[in-house]
């Protein structure tokens, strides 16, 4: 699999190739290039050039400092350059979609258009930010293997979803590594 070396990261990445309209999915928090799969094979049959790529801290993607949602945003427009696509159709899924709207924001010639899943533009208020870092704080201390990690599937996935294959993924290695 195909790896970018950008911003000072090396970007892991899978690209359908192809002549048409670029389309660069952008996962959500505690996911990776995986969640698209159902997407790219009905987009690619329907001419699209389809990326999808692990964001730092997940996946084959690994982080070597603290980063901002606008570093994910530059390394998206690197990766576009890194593959020669001019501008693209950017989606994104909960903090993909975060990115993505700073894409939006610092090079919006690059956004053909965009397409926002289980996302917002507002930023945490005091108290909604105190209870995701309890969380995280929850999931350091106690790994994702029991109750945090429950209440993360529940909030992630919805009731009666088998998430096993991404539990596996989120207990393959420490929590820490996310921060």
């Amino acid at each position: 699999m195909p790896f970018a070396d950008v911003n000072g990261q090396t970007i892991h990445y899978v690209d359908s190739g192809g002549e048409g309209p670029a389309i660069l999915l952008s996962h959500g928090f505690g996911m990776g290039w995986e969640m698209w799969s159902p997407q790219v094979g009905p987009l690619t049959d329907a001419g699209w050039r389809v990326v999808t790529y692990d964001e730092r801290g997940w996946g084959q993607t690994l982080f070597t400092e603290p980063f901002t949602y606008w570093d994910l945003a530059a390394d998206a427009v690197a990766l576009l350059d890194h593959l020669g696509v001019d501008s693209a159709v950017l989606a994104g899924m909960s903090q993909g979609g975060f990115l993505t709207l700073r894409v939006a924001l610092t090079a919006p010639d690059r956004v053909r258009a965009m397409v926002l899943v289980d996302t917002e533009a507002g930023s945490l208020n005091a108290e909604e930010y105190a209870q995701f870092n309890g969380l995280f704080d929850a999931a350091l201390a106690e790994g994702l293997a029991g109750p945090v990690g429950d209440m993360l599937q529940s909030v992630v996935f919805g009731p009666g979803f088998d998430a096993s294959l991404w539990r596996a993924k989120w207990n393959s290695k420490p929590v820490s590594a996310w921060a």
